[in-house]
């Protein structure tokens, strides 16, 4: 193995009785396996620093009556030991083993993202302690009302701190949530005993949604959070105002000075539903009229959320066909 790349392999599957005949249809696979690697990139980022990059290669395989997909992620990482040394980068086998499977590098009782999310369900903590335990490890202890406290080490709370996976992981789970006859995901290494499987009655039970608002305060100049959907496409980069919404309504509001524009250049523009979270100001002043207006202000972009696109780049680079035979 190369020296500066850390390498690892895992499979994935899908199963029910709609992929008995070891097909799946390509609308579905494409964005769930683009989602993977969205997820394994920012995981990487989240342990491992915006330095880290890595790779996701697939190498398709029949399993019995599901389908079952072979994923390798090679993690390159000669910028991050120069930063952090061998002991404090999460290597590409750390990476999976925090989302999906598990393993012994995990101190708190919980082993892995997808472990959390079927144990926490649609629960949110009330309240999140943290401490050390007797080997100096960091945990967090999560408190919910009317439930039993479960523990995470810190690699577990980071990432599930992040909305960012917690939107991809509904785009990677989608085929069992949106088809019928998909029933369940898995995600396990050959010749292990360890899998992990999401049914389709967990998966409907894991809270991904995205916390909107809808308005912000006006009697304040300090900006708040908000997510902001595109309410028509856009086109013209140039153009200084666009119209979103924000909760139930729509406005038109400046971007002049948010950078916005090169969240969306590589898309050919902004389409609608897409999304932007962003930091959001609002200004109420009279218009000529006597009437109080609000003005409002995108001062910072802090992520781009793009709605499914029906083509992106995995479809374009394979049939066009309704279905994938492997």
């Amino acid at each position: 193995m190369d020296e500066d790349m850390s390498k690892f392999e895992f499979r994935i599957a899908f199963d029910g009785e709609a992929l008995v005949g070891h097909t799946m249809n390509v609308r579905d696979l494409a964005p769930s396996l683009l989602a993977l690697g969205e997820i394994i990139n920012e995981a990487n980022r989240i342990l491992n620093g915006p330095e880290a990059k890595s790779e996701l290669h697939i190498t398709p395989n029949i399993h019995e009556a599901c389908f079952d997909i072979g994923v390798e992620i090679k993690q390159h990482w000669e910028t991050l030991k120069k930063l952090f040394g061998d002991d404090d980068i999460s290597t590409a086998k750390n990476v999976i083993e925090w989302i999906f499977i598990g393993g012994a590098l995990s101190f708190g009782t919980i082993k892995s993202l997808l472990m959390v999310y079927k144990m926490f369900k649609k629960k949110r903590p009330v309240n999140i302690i943290q401490f050390n335990d007797a080997d100096g490890n960091r945990l967090y202890r999560y408190q919910f009302e009317g439930a039993e406290d479960q523990i995470l080490d810190q690699k577990l709370h980071q990432l599930y701190k992040s909305d960012k996976i917690r939107r991809l992981l509904a785009r990677l789970l989608a085929p069992i949530l949106r088809r019928d006859g998909i029933e369940s995901f898995a995600a396990y290494v050959k010749d292990r005993a360890t899998e992990l499987i999401v049914t389709k009655e967990d998966a409907r039970e894991f809270d991904y949604e995205i916390q909107e608002i809808d308005e912000i305060p006006t009697d304040t100049d300090e900006p708040v959070e908000a997510v902001l959907r595109v309410y028509s496409p856009v086109y013209d980069l140039k153009a200084n105002r666009w119209r979103f919404w924000l909760g139930k309504n729509h406005h038109y509001m400046d971007i002049s000075e948010s950078g916005i524009s090169q969240f969306v250049l590589n898309n050919g523009g902004a389409l609608v539903e897409d999304r932007f979270r962003v930091m959001l100001q609002a200004t109420e002043r009279e218009d000529d009229a006597g009437k109080t207006v609000t003005d409002y202000k995108v001062l910072e972009v802090l992520e781009f959320i793009p709605a499914l696109r029906q083509q992106d780049m995995f479809l374009q680079s394979i049939s066009d066909s309704e279905e994938q035979e492997v």
